[in-house]
């Protein structure tokens, strides 16, 4: 298993790696700041990365996607609640993409 943050959930280290190895990933590309780790699904390969400010407004991410390199990726609204996952298939990239336009998409700008 890979370390985790000094400030991650203790949950993070029941998780698989795979998910683990995704947070660092994503934290050292966008920061700590962007979103915060919540844990809503009884699934180790899950992990949700919520807004802060906004904690329904999330993205949820799965790791054990087929083929591998995929995620699957399902965003949730808080003025959406309770509708139906539609969850896509995405690479790395396009998950960082929607993890910054779904979660940064109400922020001000700076």
């Amino acid at each position: 298993m890979m370390r985790t943050g000094m400030t991650d959930p203790p949950w993070l280290a029941e998780k698989d790696e795979s998910v683990v190895r995704l947070v660092e990933s994503l934290r050292l590309e966008l920061g700590d700041s962007l979103f915060q780790l919540v844990d809503h699904w009884d699934d180790q390969y899950a992990v949700g990365l919520a807004d802060p400010d906004e904690p329904s407004r999330l993205v949820y991410v799965l790791t054990d996607v087929e083929p591998v390199g995929l995620y699957g990726v399902d965003t949730e609204f808080p003025e959406r609640p309770g509708l139906p996952a539609s969850v896509r298939k995405m690479g790395y990239a396009d998950l960082v993409r929607t993890v910054v336009g779904h979660l940064a998409a109400r922020k001000p700008a700076r």
